[in-house]
């Protein structure tokens, strides 16, 4: 589960990066106007991408398995807060 999301977050990359190339081009005498906040935006997702592709291998590396029941520990850590 996790190594497998771990894939799909360095996947994600690519198409992010084809939707950029296109949005420029498809901007046409606009695309110096949009171009400073697109490669923020591109940039700012990556990293995104990138930290949660790390955080999933650290997560199957440290349970010492590729999948966990979160089921079974929300239903052992289920408590009610009473105020």
């Amino acid at each position: 589960m996790f190594q497998q999301l771990a894939s799909a977050f360095t996947e994600a990359a690519e198409p992010l990066g084809r939707g950029y190339d296109a949005t420029i081009a498809a901007a046409g005498q606009f695309a110096g106007d949009l171009q400073p906040g697109a490669v923020k935006f591109l940039l700012s997702w990556r990293a995104v991408f990138d930290v949660a592709c790390t955080d999933c291998q650290l997560i199957a590396g440290n349970v010492h398995t590729f999948e966990v029941d979160l089921g079974a520990l929300d239903t052992q850590l289920a408590g009610e807060v009473r105020l």
